[in-house]
């Protein structure tokens, strides 16, 4: 299951994920992108470089208005590529 976040209408929000090993391995982030899209079409909005510090993920998001979105941070550690999704609801004031 995905990730929950909420935010208002008109909102401009840095979101951000922590990874990490299931097996307490060391690791490194070699590169990360984002993209915003509607949760119901699919439809990208926003996309984009993460920004990477450590085994932090960061992307500033601005969804458009009030609904539905899905945030999905694509990642690459060593020769493997990750996907990590965060549902991100927009309420109307």
């Amino acid at each position: 299951m995905a990730m929950r976040y909420e935010m208002d209408t008109g909102e401009t929000r840095m979101v951000q994920i922590v990874i990490h090993s299931i097996h307490h391995h060391p690791f490194r982030i070699l590169a990360a992108r984002y993209e915003l899209s509607e949760k119901y079409t699919g439809e990208i909005l926003e996309s984009g470089e993460a920004d990477i510090e450590k085994h932090v993920l960061r992307a500033m998001v601005k969804p458009p208005g009030p609904g539905m979105y899905l945030l999905k941070y694509i990642y690459q550690i060593g020769m493997e590529t990750f996907v990590e999704c965060v549902e991100v609801k927009v309420k109307s004031c």
